[in-house]
């Protein structure tokens, strides 16, 4: 586990060195990967150009599975289903182009490449929020497209496995503004380990099955624990999740006495909202809706 206030390291040589390179393809044509924008959860993002289109994209390359190839045919699995899911449902991140290209060091390497968006996210939006959380009718409205989103997801087998505030877009879209989801985890079913390597500001939106595997896999409920404490945030203007320490993150996480709903965070809601939070908010994944509650 990694501490949640760990400060962002220099890029490693392998991770400077895709800068400029471009990813050829016969289905896609050319993308070329400009500027490293962030490292994490094994992945380099690539802040890059469509070079047929000129159309500006977002490059995932997943360095830290390079070469495996179990996890290349799982990530050319989920990226064509989110493709054709995103094709249909507009409030998920654009798949422009997916694959494999190798890499400096010569092993064959998964991408996926999305669109752009500007935009603001969920969590900056947070953070310049005033003092105070919002209202429930508010979260209604806000949620929806999220909630949409992400049980198109779980329709297909999917889930997003690292959902947070930074997982959310608002973004203009020829004069529209659009709620995206985006950031959504890619290869990682199957794995002998606790999967998506949940890294800094997004263990405080960890379920239990991030931080042991005895707890099952990650899936669809975990992407209900995860949204759940994104409403929470929302509604009490405060973290769900009050530890800083990864360890004091998996007792408090796990802690059946005492679980981060919307009254024990001082939120005025109905028994029967309540109620919801305690269920999404389980230990035991199965416990848990096992989809987004609509």
């Amino acid at each position: 586990m990694t501490f949640p206030s760990q400060p962002a390291r220099g890029p490693s040589a392998e991770e400077s060195a895709w800068q400029g390179m471009t990813l050829e393809g016969s289905a896609f044509g050319q993308l070329r990967l400009d500027v490293l924008v962030a490292v994490r959860r094994g992945e380099a993002v690539y802040r890059g150009v469509s070079v047929d289109s000129g159309t500006p994209i977002e490059v995932r390359l997943a360095l830290a599975e390079a070469g495996n190839k179990a996890f290349l045919a799982r990530h050319a699995d989920d990226a064509r289903a989110l493709a054709e899911l995103a094709h249909t449902t507009p409030h998920l991140v654009q798949v422009v182009a997916s694959g494999t290209a190798a890499g400096p060091s010569g092993k064959l390497t998964a991408f996926v490449a999305t669109e752009s968006l500007g935009g603001r996210t969920l969590r900056a939006q947070l953070d310049a929020r005033a003092k105070g959380g919002a209202s429930l009718a508010e979260a209604l409205v806000i949620f929806g497209p999220v909630v949409t989103a992400l049980g198109a997801l779980h329709t297909r087998g999917l889930s997003h496995g690292a959902f947070s505030p930074a997982s959310i877009v608002f973004a203009e879209i020829s004069g529209r503004s659009v709620t995206k989801v985006v950031d959504v985890t890619l290869g990682a079913s199957g794995g002998t380990e606790p999967e998506p390597r949940l890294e800094g500001a997004e263990l405080f939106y960890a379920a239990p099955e991030h931080f042991k595997r005895s707890y099952g896999s990650t899936g669809p409920a975990t992407d209900v624990f995860a949204l759940a404490l994104v409403l929470v945030e929302h509604l009490s203007g405060e973290r769900a999740l009050r530890s800083s320490d990864p360890t004091d993150l998996y007792l408090e996480v796990t802690n059946l006495q005492k679980r981060p709903t919307p009254k024990s965070r001082g939120v005025s809601v109905s028994d029967a909202v309540e109620a919801v939070f305690v269920r999404a908010l389980a230990v035991d994944p199965k416990k848990r809706y096992d989809d987004v509650p609509k």
